[in-house]
């Protein structure tokens, strides 16, 4: 039996597509990507990408006799790498073409034509119901625009409804399952987001009497994280206490992470309502970890999760508890490690990943792909 072959598309945040990739072939699973854009990528020129070509809305017919042969390209080379994979693992809900072109379904379409079993795997927030969301969580409505906030509601609609039409398994984690919509439930999948977590060793200073603390705050969209309380709650802190609080901003992902190794604290986020890929890579390298993870999705979560939850008018007390009782700290930085690697890890995830597969290969009725990836449980699941 030939091994599962599995494309992994389109490419969003590279090293996320890139640790599941090194995860399966250690599994003996022949995995290969389709990048269409460079984000999360420290060195985009040695890459390869496929050019999208997309027309802005309202032109007519003016830039056909460019648009129609990249257009055609592009198509050879999707279509062509279609064909090659057993399943598809969409990446994100990054697509191909913008919500307003009437090419959007297409690339969906020509999986359904070809009854390729395919999942979604969303990291993010990325189909939240935000007014619903925000009852719960009211910081949420300051961390866009009201015109971004509109915005991404529609988008969110929209993505959801085009994934579940095209018959895509929807796996994501915990702080995701809320907004999966009634109709849609059937197709949903409890997957939590993936990392190369044993490549991030702990780096944890078990002093209890440790001379100064170490704060940080890594913000991706200053806005979005509360990084504005962050820095109000750090300089109130710093009148009271000797702390060294460092900004991390405009660093590569590799020079991020060797700075959250000199780290006692990280503070990810405070209006958002769930921890993100920042909070794992803190947990991972040994850190105490604050974040804004609503109640609900606190009691969704495995119950020893060791994130200590703050917003906007807690985060300066949180953070003051955690420098006076190091022994707590200290836990969390060693359980954080613990539970990244659990939850987190490839070596745990690609076996969700493969039972994700599965279900989609039954949506599809495709028999063969289902004997492969039964037979990669098993030896996977012996091997656990």
């Amino acid at each position: 039996m030939r091994p599962l072959r599995v494309l992994h598309l389109p490419g969003n945040i590279r090293w996320i597509m890139d640790a599941i990739i090194d995860g399966q072939q250690d599994a003996g699973i022949e995995a290969k990507k389709f990048l269409i854009t460079s984000r999360g990528i420290d060195n985009p020129e040695s890459e390869s990408f496929d050019y999208v070509p997309v027309r802005q809305p309202g032109r007519k017919l003016k830039g056909f006799p460019f648009y129609i042969p990249h257009l055609i390209k592009f198509l050879y080379r999707y279509i062509r790498a279609v064909l090659w994979a057993d399943v598809i693992h969409w990446q994100y809900s990054f697509r191909f073409w913008p919500e307003h072109s009437k090419m959007r379904k297409l690339d969906f379409a020509i999986l359904s034509l070809f009854r390729k079993p395919a999942i979604a795997q969303f990291h993010g927030l990325d189909f939240m119901r935000n007014y619903d969301w925000a009852q719960e969580n009211p910081w949420w409505l300051e961390a866009f625009s009201p015109e971004l906030f509109e915005e991404f509601e529609k988008l969110g609609q929209v993505t959801q409804r085009d994934f579940a039409a095209a018959n895509f398994v929807l796996a994501m984690g915990h702080g995701m399952l809320p907004a999966v919509l009634p109709e849609n439930e059937e197709k949903s999948f409890l997957l939590e987001r993936t990392m190369d977590v044993a490549s991030l060793e702990p780096s944890v200073d078990d002093s209890l009497s440790k001379d100064k603390i170490v704060i940080m705050h890594g913000p991706s969209s200053p806005q979005k994280k509360g990084t504005k309380y962050v820095l109000a709650a750090i300089e109130e802190i710093s009148k009271a206490r000797d702390i060294d609080f460092v900004l991390l901003q405009d660093m590569s992902r590799s020079e991020v992470i060797e700075e959250l190794g000199k780290a006692d604290i990280v503070v990810e986020q405070l209006l958002c309502g769930d921890y993100g890929l920042a909070s794992v890579e803190a947990m991972a390298r040994g850190c105490a970890v604050v974040a804004n993870v609503c109640p609900s999705l606190q009691e969704s979560y495995p119950s020893d999760l060791p994130i200590v939850s703050a917003t906007p008018d807690t985060v300066k007390d949180t953070i003051l508890d955690l420098i006076d009782n190091p022994e707590r700290r200290i836990d969390l930085a060693y359980r954080g490690h613990e539970y990244a690697m659990r939850v987190h890890s490839i070596e745990r995830t690609r076996i969700e990943i493969l039972k994700a597969y599965r279900k989609a290969a039954v949506n599809r009725g495709r028999k063969q792909v289902i004997k492969r990836i039964d037979a990669l449980l098993a030896n996977l699941q012996a091997a656990a």
